[in-house]
């Protein structure tokens, strides 16, 4: 999957926040528009898998997954292993 960066290159048909745009709703569309942690489809945002503050990349597709707003809040910046532990319970 092309990051934002990637398709900032065609710069005729995409500005930046079109390029970063396109990115989120491929994503969304990867994962069916639905929450990757609980199933929701409301209020989706991307969470990243491995948190930005613990050296997950910002652009990588394969770090970025749908997550409703209540589950990525909850998540916060912590590890999917320790979130998934936590919810299991």
């Amino acid at each position: 999957m092309a990051t934002p960066n990637d398709l900032m290159y065609n710069l005729l048909s995409l500005t930046a926040s079109d390029a970063k745009r396109q990115w989120r709703e491929e994503i969304f569309l990867r994962d069916g528009r639905s929450c990757t942690y609980c199933g929701s489809s409301e209020n989706l945002t991307l969470d990243h898998i491995i948190p930005r503050c613990r050296g997950g990349s910002r652009w990588d597709s394969n770090n970025v997954t749908t997550a409703c707003r209540s589950c990525n809040q909850a998540k916060g910046s912590m590890s999917l292993a320790d979130f998934s532990s936590m919810i299991a319970v």
